[in-house]
């Protein structure tokens, strides 16, 4: 079986529904991670660092070479394939994959990720959109599947789970990225409805995860445990989030201890990590997110969505959402903006019948 089909196999029949996201909760998210993106993408990958010793704290929008060098918030891939999801989900009312799988590989990607360009290759040379995907626990997926939530109200929960998976699959048809895709969307769930609190997130996230991520184990690939750890997504999660918590360490302590890069076993420790380290504090979290981390465009965009589900567009500061342009090709000011109002106008709709 593909990594997909092992997971759909261990779904249950009868998965507990989510509970249903506030509208204006679904608004924030949706912006919160347009906006995450953007704060963080001008410095990507830099060690932090080096990006403190270059720009100090970054609080805004950095000054833009792709719009005049203003101050102003552009996509990178996270946006891009976030809101052609959306946009497809819109048009097609629904998710057709073979459909979605051939906008990301035919449509220009802005930091295109090496799995991202790996399931690429594989679609356009032939492979079927159910065995493109690379089979990689990169970030890739989970960064872009939020969406999804506009399909919950018009499914059940499994269909639901069932679509959100095979979502993340076109891109990464690997255990943990499918696994963590759905677990993170549950968890937005719980956010936006006010089932759940951002100091939830280790909690919530972990049951989904690991009646879904199978066997599979992984190494670090750099951080302060390189050498000590080989074993499931969940296992690492267990071991570093509450460690950190209960050793007081603060969010650039805790990078070098998880590395903090576009690799699930570093993303998502760093993620829930910050979710918890200020459940009160959304702005502080979004910026320790875009100043402290690795791969600081994908773990803000995480942060940011993640507290837009649970404080809503108050969340964010005002210039922070005045300045999106909201793009998400070249010259479509606006586009994630109008999205978001259709998804909301689809989603309330949904909502009433």
């Amino acid at each position: 079986m593909t990594p997909l089909e092992t997971c759909l196999a261990r779904l249950p029949a009868d998965p507990i529904p989510l509970p249903r996201p506030a509208p204006d909760r679904l608004e924030a998210l949706l912006y919160g991670l347009a906006i995450g993106d953007a704060l963080g993408n001008t410095t990507e990958s830099r060690r932090p660092r080096h990006r403190l010793r270059d720009f100090g704290e970054i609080t805004g929008y950095l000054p833009n070479r792709h719009a005049n060098n203003l101050p102003v918030g552009v996509p990178s891939d996270d946006t891009q394939m976030a809101f052609w999801l959306l946009d497809h989900l819109l048009r097609r009312d629904g998710l057709v994959p073979e459909e979605l799988a051939e906008t990301f590989a035919t449509t220009e990607i802005y930091g295109v990720g090496q799995s991202v360009a790996e399931f690429r290759a594989n679609l356009l040379n032939g492979r079927p959109w159910d065995r493109a995907g690379s089979r990689s626990a990169g970030n890739g997926a989970i960064m872009r599947i939020a969406p999804m939530l506009l399909l919950q109200p018009r499914l059940t929960p499994h269909d639901f789970a069932t679509e959100v998976m095979r979502c993340a699959a076109i891109t990464h048809n690997q255990e943990g990225a499918i696994a963590s895709a759905y677990a993170w969307v549950a968890f937005l769930a719980e956010l936006a409805s006010g089932a759940a609190r951002p100091q939830d997130a280790l909690d919530r996230f972990l049951p989904p995860l690991e009646a879904l991520e199978g066997d599979g184990c992984y190494r670090p690939r750099g951080g302060a445990l390189i050498d000590e750890f080989y074993g499931p997504l969940s296992a690492f999660l267990r071991r570093t989030v509450p460690d950190g918590l209960e050793r007081g360490l603060d969010p650039l302590e805790f990078g070098e201890l998880t590395y903090s890069g576009a690799y699930l076993l570093e993303t998502l420790p760093t993620v829930l990590f910050l979710l918890t380290s200020y459940p009160d504090d959304p702005e502080r979290a979004i910026l320790d997110a875009v100043n402290l981390t690795r791969d600081n465009d994908t773990i803000a965009s995480l942060v940011a969505t993640a507290m837009g589900a649970a404080y809503g567009m108050g969340a964010f500061r005002d210039e922070w959402v005045s300045g999106l342009l909201g793009r998400t090709g070249a010259a479509d000011d606006g586009a994630v903006q109008r999205l978001i109002r259709d998804a909301l106008s689809c989603y309330e709709g949904a909502a009433h019948v």
